[in-house]
């Protein structure tokens, strides 16, 4: 079988072959298209196909990885047995085996010693096995032989979309929306193809295994993994609706989607037919999609104007069940970020240059479970402009409000103009604040830093006030606490500050320099 990780670069390489071979002409796709409105009704091409088949023999799916070679190997446990990742429902080995069984025994035979070929062998081999379970009840592990029965039912569609991120548009993180431009890859085999697009293939070429044979003559050091030829087609959305191909593919969706501007989207659909030396045959359907699109996500504020944030793109199938069609992502488990990507991200910071992919699973409002994807990446605030058009000037304000403490104890009018006019300054700028966070039931690191502020700039009010009537009694015990005031007011300020920063942010480098930046002051 040829491994998921050759498929794109066998894709490229398919192309550059036949540049010169007028391959998909247009006659010989029109030959396709023809001959699948022909047998689409009798093949059932309307329904979803089995994928995997060979790998979801006796109704199992089972745990597998893509090594280095590009080869399936089964997991293994610490003993070495095989795992269970699920089983098919409709398959009559639905009650015999569970998910998260491990095999310890195939016919009498130890998987322990049974590598990964000679355990697909077995199973291509043989119509019933008779096998060893090994299971945990109740923190014990039990051994259970069974006789399971060949079948196909419940095969898994294994579809792969890949999400490519073009462009950002906008981010409104207040309204929680981000507006980008992406390009959607979606692929998967269907074997019913086949034989089709061969015979169409033939008509045009000559048999196959005459290609095969003057390609092993022509390239004697290649191995089975590159492609010796086959047909290549595309479609526009318009193009194929107009052909009335009426064939099955995902009903992909984005969950968190938000709008997508449908008048300048593009769909296109590709057939891709190709064979191997080995006499392997596949055939690949792809659907690209290009749009731009309003996207939405939860969003947390309690670290502004320090947070950071993962903008998710979540994709699913709505129609088809988690039993029918399996979603993969062992191809593209990270998606590079191009400086394109980031040309509109004045605001924010990527701090890593990759969007990780891992898998999704949907559950509707009815309780239907739906397999999908989440490509999600973290953006971070550049916070410079709070802290340089925000924060500092709160600072400066307050250090001017404190600062009375340096008039004379008798101006008593002057000291309660300059404090209470800081303050109205201070709730003046808590509307600047506003406008960029929306009304949340919470509070920021912004809100505490102001309310501390407010705090602050009301005790000179308060104590010059206070130290009036007490000059009027003691004196000299007045000026003396006001010169330990001048001292240690602005100082329990900056650890009131230094604690709530580091009280709300952790694993944050841009709320470090600005703590440091706040010592050094």
């Amino acid at each position: 079988m040829i491994s998921c990780k050759n498929i794109l670069f066998n894709s490229f390489l398919f192309f550059f072959i036949f540049i010169n071979q007028s391959f998909a002409s247009t006659n010989m796709c029109d030959d396709v298209y023809e001959s699948l409105r022909t047998n689409g009704k009798n093949l059932e091409l309307f329904n979803p196909p089995l994928i995997d088949e060979d790998r979801a023999l006796y109704g199992i799916l089972w745990d597998e990885y893509l090594d280095n070679s590009g080869e399936f190997k089964f997991v293994r446990d610490r003993n070495n047995n095989i795992s269970i990742f699920s089983v098919a429902w409709n398959s009559p080995n639905y009650d015999i085996i569970k998910s998260e069984d491990t095999i310890s025994k195939i016919n009498d035979q130890l998987v322990s010693n049974l590598s990964s070929d000679e355990i697909n062998n077995i199973l291509a081999d043989y119509d019933k096995l008779s096998i060893t379970i090994q299971r945990e009840v109740n923190n014990e592990i039990i051994e259970v032989n069974k006789e399971i029965e060949k079948t196909l039912l419940g095969g898994y569609v294994n579809v792969n979309p890949t999400l490519r991120i073009n462009a950002f548009k906008n981010i409104n993180i207040k309204e929680s929306e981000y507006t980008i431009n992406y390009n959607l890859d979606t692929y998967w085999e269907d074997k019913r193809f086949i034989k089709i697009i061969r015979n169409v293939y033939e008509n045009n070429f000559g048999p196959i295994s005459e290609k095969i044979e003057q390609h092993k003559l022509e390239n004697p050091d290649y191995s089975n993994n590159y492609l010796v030829s086959g047909i290549w087609c595309q479609l526009t959305n318009d193009e194929f609706l107009k052909e009335n191909l009426f064939i099955w593919s995902p009903d992909l969706k984005f969950i968190n989607l938000v709008k997508k501007d449908i008048e300048n989207s593009t769909k296109e659909f590709f057939f891709q037919y190709e064979f191997y030396p080995d006499g392997e045959e596949f055939v690949w359907i792809k659907i690209t999609e290009n749009a731009e699109a309003i996207f939405t996500s939860f969003v947390d504020f309690s670290t502004f104007p320090f947070d950071k944030h993962q903008l998710e793109f979540i994709l699913a199938d709505t129609q088809s069940g988690a039993d029918i069609l399996s979603i993969g992502t062992d191809q593209f488990t990270e998606i590079p970020i191009t400086k394109q990507i980031k040309q509109k991200l004045h605001e924010w910071n990527i701090p890593e240059d990759k969007a990780f992919i891992k898998s999704y699973t949907h559950i509707d409002t009815y309780g239907s479970t739906f397999e999908g994807i989440k490509t999600y990446f973290s953006i971070e605030r550049q916070s410079g402009y709070y802290v340089y058009k925000v924060l500092a000037p709160i600072f400066l304000i307050l250090g001017i409000c404190w600062s009375i403490f340096w008039l004379d104890i008798t101006r008593v009018e002057s000291r309660l103009t300059v404090s209470i006019v800081c303050l109205l300054t201070l709730i003046a700028y808590n509307f600047v604040i506003d406008e960029n966070i929306p009304k949340l039931s919470y509070m920021t690191i912004m809100d505490q830093i102001v309310l501390s502020s407010y705090v602050f700039a009301s005790i000179p009010t308060l104590i010059s006030i206070y130290f009036t009537f007490q000059h009027q009694k003691n004196g000299a015990i007045t000026f003396k606490n006001e010169e330990r005031l001048r001292f240690y007011g602005p100082i329990i300020y900056i650890l009131v500050l230094i604690f709530i920063i580091f009280l709300n942010v952790q694993d944050n480098s841009s709320t470090n320099s600005f703590v440091s930046g706040l010592v050094n002051y």
